[in-house]
C-alpha cells in the first residue's frame, strides 16, 4: 500500500536536517493511520515526533497541527503543548489569550501543570487583563493536584486581597502547603504572615517553625526575623546569644541590618572583646552600604581609648556615612577635625566636611563653617580691616543658609553682621528678619541685638526695646544688662 500524500510530504528532504531511521518512519506511519482512525492520543504522539525532531528538522507548525487534532478530542497533554507553544512564541508572535485558552482546556482534563500555568497567566497583568477569579480557580486545581507553585500563587492572591479583602488565614494555609513541599519563598511568606498575626508565644513558635529552616538554608531575611524573635523574647525567654548567632548569619549573608543588629547587642556587654566585636560588625555593616552603621562605628571609636601614636579612625567612618548623605555625620567629622582633641587638628578637612553637611541640609554645619570664615581661620584673610570683608561675606552667606535651615544661632550671627555694619554701612533693616527669627526661637543674643535695634534704630520703640533687653538680660547676657540700665 503506498504512503499517503501527507506522510510523503513530511518525510521529504525539504523538512529534514538528517534522515530519520526506518523504525521511526514506520512508527510515524502507524501513528498517522491510527490518528485518522480517531485515536486522538496517537495524534498527540505524532505531534511529539515532529516537535522533538525525530522525523528530521523540528517542525513546530506541523506538531501544532496534530496537537490541535488531539486537543479537540479531549487529550489534555496536547492542549498543554499548544498552550506552551503560544506562550513561548513557537508559532510566531506570542499569543497569551490562546495560551490561556489551551491551558484551561488541559486543566479541565486534569493536567495539573496546565492549571498552574494558566492560573499564573490569568493573575499577571503583563499577560493581558487579569482575571483573578479564574486564576484562583485554576490555581486551586493545581494545588489539589500537587503542583505546589499553584498553592503558592493562590496564597499570593489571598494575601494581596485581589479577590476582595486580604485573607491572611487562607494565605497562610496555602503558603504552608507549598512550604512543606520545599518552596523556600513560600516558607518566607508563611513566616512573615505568622509573625504578623502572632500575639502569643505559641503563635511565635509556629512562626519559628517556618523561619528557622529558611535561615539555615541561607535566607538573610529569615535570619533577621529569627534574631528579632530571640532578642525580644517573643517565643520564650530572651536569648541574646541565639539572637547574635542569627544576626551574625544574616551578616555573613551580606545583609547589613544583620551586622548592625549584632553590634547593637554586643555593645550592651561590658567586656572589651564584645566592644571590639561591636565596632567590627558596625564596620562590616558600613562596608555593605548601611550609613547608620558607618555612623555608629565612628561613634564607638570616639568612646574607645586608642594607644599612643595610633590614629583614631572616627572621622574617617563619619565621612563614609557623610558620603552616603547622612548630614549629621558630616557635622561630627568636621567638629572632630576643627576641635583637634581626638584627632590632629585639620581645618581644611573640617571645612570640607562642613561644606558637605551644609549642602545636604544640616544647619549646624553651615553655622560652624560660617564661624571658621568669620574668625579668619580659613583662607589668608586678616582678622581685622577692610580686606576681611570677602571672608565675612562668605560667612554671611553660610549663616543665611543655616538660618533658612532653622539654625537660630546662624540667624543671630547673620543679623549681627548686618547690624554692626561689618560690610561698611549698617544694614539694620536687612538684619531685622534674621534677629526676629532668632529671638522668637529663644536665641537670646538675637533678642539683645533686636532690642538694640528698637532702642537706637530707624524704627525706635522704647517699650519693645526694654522688653527684649530684659529678656536677654535674664539669660545672663551682660551687654543686654548694661544697655538696660540706660533706660
Amino acid at each position: 500500500m503506498p504512503l499517503t500524500p501527507l506522510l510523503l510530504l513530511l518525510l521529504s528532504p525539504l523538512y529534514t536536517a538528517q534522515p530519520p531511521d526506518e523504525g521511526t518512519k514506520v512508527v510515524a506511519r502507524q501513528y498517522l493511520k491510527e490518528c485518522k482512525q480517531g485515536l486522538a492520543f496517537q495524534c498527540n504522539n505524532l505531534g511529539l515526533l515532529y516537535a522533538k525532531g525525530r522525523l528530521g528538522k523540528r517542525d513546530f507548525k506541523r506538531a501544532a497541527h496534530f496537537f490541535a487534532m488531539a486537543c479537540k478530542k479531549r487529550v489534555g497533554a496536547a492542549c498543554l503543548n499548544l498552550g506552551l507553544y503560544w506562550e513561548r512564541g513557537r508559532l510566531g508572535k506570542r499569543d497569551y489569550a490562546k495560551a490561556k485558552r489551551y491551558y484551561t482546556a488541559a486543566c479541565e482534563r486534569r493536567i495539573y501543570e496546565s492549571c498552574a500555568r494558566g492560573g499564573r497567566l490569568h493573575m499577571d497583568r503583563k499577560y493581558g487583563p487579569p482575571n483573578y477569579t479564574k486564576a484562583l480557580q485554576l490555581l486551586l486545581h493545581a494545588c489539589a493536584g500537587k503542583r505546589y507553585k499553584g498553592c503558592y500563587n493562590a496564597a499570593l492572591l489571598y494575601e494581596k486581597g485581589y479577590l476582595g479583602a486580604p485573607n491572611r488565614v487562607e494565605a497562610l494555609k496555602y503558603y504552608t502547603v507549598s512550604c512543606k513541599a520545599g518552596l523556600l519563598p513560600a516558607c518566607l511568606n508563611a513566616g512573615k504572615l505568622a509573625l504578623f498575626a502572632a500575639k502569643t508565644r505559641r503563635q511565635f513558635r509556629k512562626a519559628l517553625s517556618f523561619i528557622t529552616p529558611l535561615c539555615q538554608g541561607g535566607n538573610a531575611g529569615a535570619c533577621l526575623n529569627l534574631g528579632w524573635i530571640y532578642a525580644a523574647g517573643k517565643a520564650g525567654r530572651r536569648s541574646p546569644k541565639k539572637a547574635k548567632k542569627a544576626y551574625e548569619q544574616a551578616c555573613n549573608l551580606k545583609e547589613p541590618k544583620g551586622c548592625f543588629n549584632y553590634a547593637l547587642l554586643a555593645q550592651k556587654e561590658r567586656s572589651v572583646a564584645a566592644q571590639t566585636a561591636a565596632i567590627q560588625f558596625y564596620e562590616r555593616g558600613c562596608t555593605l552600604g548601611m550609613k547608620s552603621s558607618c555612623f555608629n562605628a565612628a561613634w564607638r571609636w570616639t568612646l574607645r581609648k586608642t594607644t599612643k601614636g595610633e590614629p583614631n579612625p572616627a572621622p574617617i567612618w563619619y565621612m563614609k556615612a557623610c558620603s552616603r548623605k547622612l548630614h549629621r555625620a558630616c557635622l561630627r567629622a568636621g567638629f572632630l577635625w576643627s576641635e583637634g582633641k581626638l584627632v590632629p587638628k585639620d581645618l581644611g578637612r573640617a571645612a570640607a566636611a562642613y561644606t558637605k553637611g551644609c549642602g545636604l541640609g544640616n544647619g549646624d554645619a553651615c553655622y560652624n563653617l560660617g564661624l571658621l570664615w568669620e574668625e579668619g581661620q580659613l583662607g589668608q584673610s586678616p582678622k581685622t580691616g577692610a580686606k576681611r570683608r570677602p571672608a565675612l561675606q562668605t560667612a554671611f552667606t553660610l549663616y543665611k543658609r543655616g538660618c533658612v535651615l532653622n539654625q537660630y544661632q546662624a540667624c543671630t550671627n547673620g543679623g549681627a553682621l548686618l547690624e554692626r555694619g561689618e560690610f561698611g554701612k549698617k544694614r539694620r533693616r536687612e538684619a531685622l528678619p534674621f534677629l526676629k527669627k532668632a529671638c522668637h526661637n529663644r536665641e537670646y543674643i538675637g533678642c539683645y541685638y533686636l532690642g538694640k535695634y528698637y532702642q537706637t534704630g530707624p524704627q525706635r520703640n522704647r517699650r519693645r526695646a526694654k522688653r527684649l533687653l530684659r529678656k536677654a538680660c535674664r539669660r545672663r547676657i551682660k551687654a543686654a544688662c548694661k544697655r538696660l540700665k540706660m533706660f
